[in-house]
């Protein structure tokens, strides 16, 4: 066999070892979509599976994103002020976007358009639909409680005093329980959304709570927090299951209950984590972008979003495990 022959036969079988024993990874590149000319932080991000679009609070450009991710595309950007957080009822047809100016504010599923506001004494924190009652769980940051806004009066009908400031908040549809984060006192309370009363309060260990994510087959709370920790209550007993350290600076999670992983949003990383009978162990790191804190999963086709900006134009990007890839996607 010629020398050269020798040469290419060596580098090949050399290249097949190393890629032979490159660990896979659990999630690749996907979908991506960009608005052109806009920078500016993203807030909290929301996936409605209903009309299966991304909602992104863009908080610096005073907006919300809605991308349409079936076709793969920006479908509107509305002005609402600095955006906080949103929610979809399907019940109303509207979604309802908090903000830091006082105000609630509604903006029609069909049109996308706004058409109008509920106003609140104060600033808005992130918030929560309790199903079938057309009522908002508000967290009220800056007076240390939770509203109750009945969307049909469009006006604050109760509110909860919490004992500390609320950060995050979560609903389980099923038993109608809420869990809010209060990461000053490390720990959780939990309310009863159809009595509007407390009924536990549960510590978080060392993670003073910034996300939270639900796993209501097993009726288990993921709560992650800024200062680098991801704890999982059983919300039984209240009783801390796991707890490992995660980057610092994550500001948002969510869970995927048909492959049991958290997703953990850090500067620069998104973290995946795998859950095995009250064990979280982290399966993989991926590159994002320094902006890239927040996150949502599509739970049918298993694609995690994010957005950011890289100081010239904006992103919603999406990444996928290899069997969920999407043949069209774009880069």
């Amino acid at each position: 066999m010629h020398f050269m022959a020798y040469v290419i036969l060596a580098i090949s079988v050399l290249l097949n070892r190393v890629y032979a024993t490159e660990p896979e990874r659990m999630l690749y590149a996907n979908h991506w979509m960009i608005i052109e000319d806009e920078i500016g932080a993203y807030g909290k991000l929301t996936l409605d599976h209903i009309n299966n679009r991304l909602v992104a609070t863009h908080n610096e450009a005073n907006t919300v994103d809605f991308f349409d991710i079936k076709r793969n595309e920006l479908f509107v950007r509305v002005s609402v002020g600095a955006a906080v957080d949103s929610v979809y009822s399907a019940v109303l047809g509207n979604y309802y976007i908090s903000t830091s100016k006082n105000r609630i504010a509604i903006i029609s599923g069909k049109t996308c358009k706004l058409t109008g506001f509920i106003a609140v004494p104060d600033k808005c924190g992130e918030m929560c639909l309790i199903n079938g009652l057309k009522k908002l769980l508000v967290l009220n940051p800056k007076g240390n409680s939770v509203w109750i806004i009945d969307l049909i009066s469009r006006k604050i009908i109760s509110e909860i005093h919490l004992g500390g400031r609320p950060r995050c908040i979560q609903l389980n549809d099923v038993t109608h329980l809420a869990y809010i984060g209060l990461p000053s006192e490390k720990e959780i309370i939990c309310i009863d959304s159809q009595n509007l009363s407390v009924v536990s309060r549960m510590p978080t260990a060392a993670v003073a709570a910034q996300s939270l994510a639900l796993d209501t087959k097993n009726d288990c709370l993921f709560v992650a927090g800024v200062d680098g920790n991801l704890a999982e209550l059983n919300l039984t007993n209240g009783r801390v299951l796991s707890l490992i350290e995660i980057p610092q600076g994550v500001l948002q999670i969510c869970y995927d209950n048909t492959l049991k992983r958290i997703y953990c949003a850090s500067p620069d990383w998104l973290i995946v984590v795998n859950e095995n009978t009250g064990t979280m162990m982290i399966i993989d790191r991926i590159y994002t972008a320094t902006g890239a804190t927040n996150v949502a999963v599509d739970l049918k086709s298993h694609a995690v979003w994010t957005t950011f900006t890289d100081g010239e134009d904006s992103y919603a990007k999406s990444y996928a495990p290899s069997i969920f890839l999407d043949d069209r996607m774009r880069y």
